[in-house]
């Protein structure tokens, strides 16, 4: 199972919102180098999380990637005010973080949230 999973429509997102108590969006974009380099640093750190993945495995917790460029996505976009990549928001219960910074301070934010 993949420790990020690339969202494809706002419907998809729907759904999701809807199934999981903790949720992590990656907006990013192809292009982007620090985009890369979080997502790198995300896969890697989260697959050795054992944590992390016990609560993947038992439907807890889902990261989401959201390519900022695909017109699929552009209204889950413009509702999160995505104006710089990469941004992350972490839903966790009723409550809603940005965890923000460079890559590392990013994962460390998320890990402390989740």
């Amino acid at each position: 199972m993949p420790i990020l999973n690339e969202l494809r429509s706002d419907s998809d997102f729907q759904n999701v919102f809807n199934k999981y108590n903790t949720i992590v969006l990656d907006f990013y974009m192809p292009s982007c180098g620090p985009c890369k380099t979080l997502t790198s640093l995300l896969e890697t750190n989260l697959m050795n999380n054992q944590n992390v993945v016990n609560k993947i495995n038992n439907g807890e917790l889902i990261f989401l990637k959201v390519n900022v460029t695909d017109p699929n996505l552009e209204d889950l976009v413009d509702k999160y005010k995505v104006n710089s990549v990469p941004s992350v928001f972490v839903y966790k219960g009723n409550e809603t973080y940005n965890p923000s910074g460079s890559a590392e301070q990013i994962l460390n934010q998320i890990l402390r949230i989740i």
